[in-house]
């Protein structure tokens, strides 16, 4: 046997059991998942780098492109509606760093997608090589899919470590689709969840697999993991404590681990390993606010003595268990994790303790415009670990017959819990429960929201899944209601909070021509005495600049016009404005006309 063959032998044998080995089950989970998110956001277009994603992003384009680490150049170019977010106030002169208060973690686990996408954009010359242009948005969506699959693929290793492969499977489905973390992997742009839900997931199987094989090189490794984990959102560093306590199982366990001469190498080899990749954040932070230690995110308070919790576990305002019900079973499984997972229970409690406690404790405990408690999407992988443990105790039974049963039940709870999220989170997209405000609702006011959007999902899904391509509709049936309340109904479609219809879009590419926009809508419900009782905009180009824009008369149903491209032009979209109640958007057609 040739020298080649005896190192691969070797080192394939190091492996953990089943790596290479193909599962079937796990792959087509992925599959679905990758599907899915294609699905979806080839529906509501790839401008994926904006709001907190932006932040997180922007260390990229300001280190390949502008090779300035201070971002001045990047604010002062204003390059994209995207970095305008970020751009909170005019650039000081006097200093000479315009610091970003968002981790350097999720720009770190998409350098190499963003270098494939700027070497295409610089090679084929067909976009601009700015950061911000179509090759640069498709890269965020591919690398953020990639990393939720990893993340998956890496919470279905660790299930399998102490649950049946069935049990498995069933958890890991539950997390990928009836979670946040199906609408942070095709909505959520370059926001930290669907990084650090991978990177938790990855750091969680390395610390059992260290603990197990006891080598300092996979202690090295955890820690490394853990800086990763830690530099994506500084909150997740609680999970340290899972590292920490995995082995100990009673008291006596402790007073060994204490005398234990080789656990402190083992943890000092994670400790080295953590500050090798948190550095690159600390040395960011000596850079820009003078310190290696700071809370960067200026204007955030915290009520340490009085947490949130009761608000984000269940308050009708993105409470975990109210968007996300699929978490009751999670938290039914807590008790009977200790039967499978004896050896790293206190681990995971204390863990889960901490996250709650940290989370909840920040004033805003509703994570502005999201999709549920988002924060939690982070932590799926110790979600599911709970969820195995709670369906395993449901399917024990010594009947057959009626385990059967069980396994039915649980199986169809989880399918409809499915369905209600994917639909949850198209409707969330489409602007039903994004706005802020929602976190002050009541539960009537919230169900009544929920009301809304169930006896009209056909519309929405159907407008959500067949909108913005060159065609035509008419059956939009789109009505502007600044506010919700009690006594409104509607036989003509679903209803808006957002005074923007978007007609045509969002930001997709438009070739060369001519082109003729017909806005279709009706002005019935709208108070007499008004000339115009909105806007249409066309928005274009890596700046989303307004290229046209056109009144819509009162007591009309129809405006059209016609707009020319000369070249290629991505991130293009029409919009209806709304500036009254009761206008009603019936339809509209993008047709090619020249």
């Amino acid at each position: 046997m040739s020298a080649i063959r005896r190192a691969e032998k070797k080192y394939t044998q190091r492996l953990p059991d089943n790596i290479l080995k193909r599962n079937w089950g796990i792959i087509t989970i992925i599959a679905a998942f990758i599907i899915l998110c294609l699905i979806l956001v080839e529906a509501a277009g790839l401008q994926l780098i904006f709001s907190d994603g932006a932040g997180y992003y922007s260390y990229l384009p300001a280190v390949f492109i502008d090779h300035d680490i201070s971002m001045k150049t990047l604010f002062e170019e204003t390059k994209n509606i995207a970095m305008d977010y970020l751009n909170r106030g005019p650039i000081d002169e006097s200093v000479s760093v315009h610091p970003n208060s968002y981790t350097t973690g999720v720009a770190i686990m998409q350098v190499p997608f963003f270098l494939c996408a700027h070497l295409i954009a610089i090679l084929t010359n067909m976009w601009p090589a700015d950061g911000i242009s179509w090759p640069y948005q498709v890269s965020v969506f591919i690398a953020q899919v990639f990393y939720a699959c990893l993340g998956l693929a890496f919470t279905y290793k660790l299930l399998q470590k102490y649950y049946d492969k069935n049990i498995a499977l069933f958890a890991t489905t539950s997390i990928a689709f009836a979670t946040g973390l199906i609408f942070y992997s095709a909505f959520g742009g370059s926001f930290s969840h669907a990084f650090s839900f991978s990177a938790i997931a990855l750091f969680l199987y390395s610390s059992v697999y260290a603990h197990e094989q006891g080598k300092l090189v996979y202690h090295l490794l955890a820690g490394m993991l853990l800086g990763l984990v830690t530099c994506c959102r500084v909150i997740n560093i609680v999970f340290v404590l899972f590292y920490v306590l995995y082995g100990v199982e009673t008291w006596e366990t402790v007073k060994k681990k204490v005398l234990d001469k080789k656990v402190y190498l083992q943890f000092f080899a994670g400790f080295l390993g953590f500050i090798l990749v948190f550095s690159i954040q600390m040395a960011y932070w000596k850079y820009a606010y003078g310190g290696w230690l700071v809370n960067s995110y200026v204007g955030a308070t915290f009520s340490w003595s009085k947490p949130h919790v009761l608000e984000v576990l269940i308050s009708a305002g993105r409470g975990l268990f109210i968007w996300h019900p699929i978490f009751i079973i999670a938290a039914i499984g807590i008790p009977y994790v200790k039967e499978h997972m004896n050896t790293a229970k206190f681990g995971l409690y204390f863990s889960v303790l901490a996250y709650v406690y940290v989370t909840s404790a920040w004033d805003c405990w509703w994570y502005g415009s999201s999709f549920g408690q988002r924060t939690f999407t982070d932590s799926l992988s110790v979600a599911a670990l709970f969820i195995a443990a709670a369906s395993t105790h449901f399917l024990e039974c010594s009947l057959k017959k009626r385990r059967l049963i069980r396994g039915i039940t649980l199986s169809a709870a989880v399918i409809v819990l499915i369905v209600y999220n994917v639909g949850f989170a198209i409707a969330n997209q489409e602007g039903m429960y994004q706005h802020e405000d929602i976190n002050s609702y009541s539960y009537s006011e919230f169900y009544q929201v929920h009301d809304m959007w169930a006896r009209n999902i056909g519309t929405i899904t159907n407008r959500h899944l067949f909108s913005g391509r060159i065609g035509e509709r008419r059956d939009v049936n789109l009505k502007y209601i600044p506010h919700f309340d009690s006594g409104i109904e509607t036989e003509e479609g679903h209803l808006s909070r957002s005074a923007e219809f978007l007609c045509f879009g969002p930001y997709v590419w438009v070739d060369p021509g001519t082109y003729q926009i017909s806005v279709y809508y009706s002005t019935d419900e709208v108070q007499e005495g008004l000339s115009s009782v909105g806007t249409v905009t066309v928005n274009a180009g890596n700046d989303t600049r307004t290229i046209e824009q056109i009144s819509l008369p009162m007591n009309e149903t129809l405006v059209e016009f016609e707009i020319q491209f000369d070249k290629k032009t991505d991130l293009t979209q029409v919009v209806i404005f709304a500036e009254t109640a009761g206008v009603l958007l019936r339809g509209y057609s993008v047709t090619r006309v020249g």
